[in-house]
C-alpha cells in the first residue's frame, strides 16, 4: 500500500511539473483575453433580447423568402381568374402535288373560344384564394420559430458570458493562491511543489477562460448569422438570466391553443383542400368549343363561311381519379391537423413541467448548494493561508463552489430557453404571466 501510494503520488507530481512547464507555452500562443475583449465586446454597443428579434425580423434572408411567397400566391390568385384564350386556325389545303401550285387551292381561317363548363374558373379561383390563409399562418409560424431562435441563440450568449465571468473570477483566485504559496515557499512553510501546484491550477484556470472567451464568440456570431450578418456588429449580450418567475397554469393556456399558427396552418391546408375537390369535379365536366371562320375556294374566286362546336364525351374518364387523389388530402390534412393539436398540447404539457423541474433545481442551488459552498470555499480558503489546511483541500473548496455556480448558469439558460418553448407552443409572448417574484 505504501509503495503504490508513493508510486501514485510521484505521478501526479510529475503530472503537475509537466503542466507547469507546457501550459505556460501554450498560453502564450493564445491572443490576450484582456485585448481580446476590449477589442471585440467593449468597443461595441451591447444587445438587447428585443435588439436581436427587431435585426431578424428585418434581415433575416429565411424570413424575406416567406414575404416573396406571399407575392406568389397573389400571384396566382390574379392568375386564377383569367378566361381561356381564344385560337386562331388557318388551314391550306388542295396545293402542289398533281394539281398546278395554288391555283386551286382552298384556305380556311377559323376563331374559336374555349367556354369552361362546371365553375373550373370559379373553383380555381376558390383554390387560389385557400393558398392565402395557408401562407399567411406558415409566415407566421416561421416568425414564432424564428423567436424561438433567437430566444435560445441568447440564452446561450448570456449562459457564455456568464460562464466567462466565472472563469475570470477563478482565474483571479488561482493567481491569489499562487501569489500566497510563492510567499509560503520563500518562508520555507511548505515545499517548492505547493508553489508548482498552484501554477498548474492557475495555468488550468487561464486556459478554461480562454476557453470561454471563445465560446462567448461563438454565441454571438451564431446569433449575428440569424440576421445574416457574417461578422457580429454588436458586444456583449445585455440582460440576465437571473430571474425566476411563476409558472402559468395549464387551464389558462389550453385555450391559447387552437389559435397557435401551426393549428390554422393545418385548418386552411383543410380548407385549401376542398377547395381542391370542387376544381377537380369541376373538371367531369365537359368544355364547350365554339368557332367560326372563312373558306376561300379555288383560287379566291369562291368563299363559304364557318360555324363549328366541340366538346368531350365523358365516356371513360371523368377525372374520377384526381377526385379521390383530391378527398384523400382532404382526410390527411384533417388528421394532420388533429396531429399538430395533440403535439402542441403534448409540449405544453411537457415544457411546463420542465420548468418547474427548472425552477426547482434553481432554488435548491440558491437555498441549500451557492451560500454554503461559498461559506465552505472562504473558510478553507482561511484555514489554508493560515497552514491549517493542505492545498488540495482548496482545489476542492474551489472546485465545489466552480461547479455549483456553473450548474445554476446552466440551469438558469434552461430556464430562458424554456420560456421561449412555452410562447412558441401557445403562439404569443406572455409579458403579464411572467410577472413574478423571485
Amino acid at each position: 500500500m505504501s509503495l503504490r501510494g508513493n508510486a501514485t503520488r510521484t505521478g501526479l507530481l510529475s503530472v503537475f511539473l509537466a503542466l507547469s512547464t507546457a501550459v505556460p507555452w501554450v498560453l502564450a500562443q493564445m491572443p490576450t483575453p484582456g485585448t481580446r475583449e476590449q477589442s471585440a465586446w467593449t468597443d461595441k454597443p451591447p444587445l438587447t433580447i428585443g435588439e436581436a428579434l427587431e435585426r431578424t425580423r428585418a434581415f433575416s434572408p429565411t424570413l424575406k423568402s416567406r414575404e416573396l411567397q406571399m407575392l406568389a400566391v397573389e400571384a396566382l390568385q390574379r392568375q386564377a381568374g383569367r378566361r381561356p384564350n381564344p385560337e386562331l386556325d388557318l388551314e391550306l389545303e388542295n396545293f402542289s402535288g398533281s394539281l398546278p401550285g395554288f391555283n386551286s387551292s382552298e384556305s380556311t381561317i377559323f376563331l374559336s373560344q374555349q367556354f369552361e363548363r362546371g365553375g373550373k374558373r370559379n373553383a380555381r379561383r376558390r383554390l387560389a384564394r385557400a393558398g392565402g390563409p395557408v401562407a399567411v399562418a406558415e409566415r407566421r409560424e416561421f416568425e414564432l420559430q424564428l423567436a424561438r431562435d433567437v430566444a435560445h441563440a441568447f440564452a446561450a450568449g448570456l449562459a457564455a458570458q456568464d460562464r466567462r465571468a466565472l472563469r475570470r473570477a477563478m482565474l483571479s483566485l488561482a493567481e491569489e493562491v499562487v501569489e500566497s504559496a510563492e510567499q509560503k515557499v520563500a518562508l520555507g512553510a511548505v515545499l517548492k511543489a505547493e508553489a508548482t501546484r498552484s501554477r498548474v491550477t492557475r495555468n488550468l484556470a487561464a486556459i478554461e477562460y480562454a476557453a470561454a472567451i471563445q465560446d462567448l464568440d461563438l454565441a454571438r456570431q451564431s446569433l449575428a448569422r440569424l440576421w445574416g450578418a457574417m461578422v457580429p456588429d454588436f458586444g456583449l449580450f445585455a440582460g440576465t438570466m437571473d430571474t425566476l418567475r411563476t409558472i402559468p397554469v395549464v387551464a389558462d393556456l389550453d385555450s391559447m391553443l387552437a389559435s397557435h399558427p401551426l393549428i390554422l396552418k393545418y385548418r386552411a391546408d383543410s380548407q385549401r383542400a376542398r377547395a381542391g375537390v370542387v376544381l377537380q369535379k369541376s373538371h367531369s365536366s365537359q368544355d364547350l368549343s365554339l368557332g367560326a371562320g372563312f373558306r376561300l375556294l379555288d383560287g379566291a374566286d369562291d368563299g363559304t363561311f364557318l360555324v363549328g362546336l366541340s366538346m368531350g364525351l365523358p365516356f371513360s374518364d371523368r377525372n374520377q381519379g384526381n377526385i379521390a387523389a383530391a378527398d384523400i388530402l382532404v382526410e390527411q390534412a384533417n388528421l394532420a391537423e388533429q396531429a399538430a393539436a395533440n403535439e402542441l398540447s403534448n409540449g405544453l404539457e411537457q415544457t411546463l413541467g420542465h420548468l418547474a423541474v427548472a425552477q426547482g433545481a434553481i432554488r435548491g442551488l440558491r437555498r441549500d448548494v451557492l451560500p454554503s459552498a461559498q461559506v465552505s470555499y472562504d473558510e478553507v480558503e482561511t484555514a489554508y493561508r493560515q497552514g491549517r489546511l493542505t492545498y488540495l483541500d482548496l482545489l476542492e473548496a474551489r472546485r465545489l463552489l466552480a461547479e455549483s455556480r456553473l450548474s445554476e448558469i446552466d440551469w438558469l439558460a434552461r430556464l430562458y430557453s424554456l420560456r421561449a418553448e412555452l410562447e412558441w407552443t401557445i403562439g404569443r409572448s406572455l409579458p403579464a404571466i411572467w410577472e413574478g417574484s423571485r
